[in-house]
């Protein structure tokens, strides 16, 4: 992780493995939450369904649904 990175708050993630996941091992940087409309309805209605917005080491970036990551160095809880 660059200097960068760290200052803007970028955490490294890892894609959770799968069978029928291609990105299934693959590092990342998670950059935030997303909500995004998900059409549920032939009618057109539709919910806001949270994705993760993450960087991969090639540039790309992309959704990610939220149980298919996993953060390298998890937060550890507040103690107030």
């Amino acid at each position: 992780m660059t200097m960068a990175q760290m200052e803007n708050g970028v955490r490294e993630i890892e894609v959770r493995s799968g069978l029928s996941y291609p990105l299934g091992g693959s590092p990342g940087y998670f950059h935030g939450w997303c909500k995004e409309p998900f059409f549920y309805n032939d009618d057109g209605s539709c919910l806001p369904r949270t994705f993760a917005l993450v960087e991969f080491p090639d540039g790309n970036v992309r959704f990610i649904e939220p149980n298919w990551i996993r953060f390298k160095n998890p937060m550890a809880p507040k103690n107030d």
